[in-house]
């Protein structure tokens, strides 16, 4: 079984990964986690996320698959509170079963359940430089009705912001909303 980290080691993962040069070594450590560089929330949709992330300069291994850690009508973790359902009704999410996932230096930082998520509470902020990141999440991992019409507008509108300063409950996720013009970081996943 592979472990995760916590969200908070996600912040971990963002100091670990500044000032790293990517590489394509063979990699034996949980999957990696890094924020890529702010964008309004005209992502040309989930899929225009995932390939913002994949062609980041601060992606940590290029070679490798990323995907953004973003909820939409089209990215559905949880249909129902933390999964209580199960994964029935789950879309196109991120973050697999029962994986570790952590920083570019092998630093766990959460482990996911059968669902494909986590509710370890986080043991440090995701990043002390106090950003938000695009997320679309409620804190409990259902899908949050303020998503730029999708991750497709930066018009009129908000967006939900996870949060990665001060919050080491699965508050990180629910951070508040951003104005859908508001640049603002995409939190990255290797999948």
């Amino acid at each position: 079984m592979i472990r995760t980290a916590s969200p908070a080691l996600v912040a971990i993962l963002v100091l670990a990964c500044k000032g790293q040069e990517p590489t394509d070594e063979p990699w034996e450590g949980p999957l990696r986690l890094f924020f890529a560089e702010g964008h309004d929330a005209d992502l040309g949709g989930v899929s225009g996320a995932d390939t913002l992330c994949a062609d980041d300069p601060g992606n940590p291994a290029p070679s490798s698959s990323w995907r953004a850690l973003l909820g939409s009508p089209d990215r559905v973790p949880c249909a129902d509170p933390d999964c209580a359902g199960g994964t029935a009704g789950q879309a196109d999410w991120v973050l697999h079963p029962a994986t570790d996932y952590g920083l570019s230096d092998g630093t766990l930082l959460f482990t996911t359940d059968a669902n494909g998520i986590t509710n370890e509470e986080l043991p440090t902020d995701l990043d002390t430089s106090a950003y938000n990141f695009w997320s679309g999440l409620k804190e409990d991992w259902t899908v949050f009705p303020d998503t730029c019409s999708g991750w497709t507008s930066n018009g009129s509108g908000d967006g939900r912001v996870g949060w990665t300063q001060t919050r080491t409950d699965a508050g990180w996720l629910d951070g508040g909303t951003y104005p859908c013009d508001t640049v603002t970081p995409l939190l990255c996943v290797e999948q």
